[in-house]
């Protein structure tokens, strides 16, 4: 499974970051499925209902639906060998060419 997450470098020496230092120049990565998951700052939120990802997924589906309805046509042009963007980061296609 990929984890989503972004990359940040220190500009300045920072003394603290969770009992941590992070020295200048130093990379810190930053999982952004973990965000506000810290039971000590949200002590009755880490497993509660999140409607981020099904929302997501309807408004997705809902997307879809519409454009294959208004563009009955629609044909990817080239389905088979789909170029994926080269990063863990946030995952996704470079283009996804389509003609109608």
């Amino acid at each position: 499974m990929i984890n989503h997450g972004t990359r940040r470098t220190g500009r300045v020496d920072f003394k603290d970051l969770g009992g941590k230092r992070i020295p200048k120049g130093e990379s810190v990565l930053c999982p952004l499925g973990s965000a506000n998951r810290d039971p000590a700052v949200y002590p009755d939120r880490p497993d509660r209902l999140c409607l981020g990802a099904q929302l997501a997924r309807i408004e997705a589906e809902i997307a879809i639906a519409t454009l294959l309805r208004r563009l009955p046509e629609l044909k990817l042009d080239n389905a088979e060998s789909p170029q994926w963007r080269p990063t863990f980061v946030l995952r996704g296609l470079t283009k996804l060419p389509a003609s109608w």
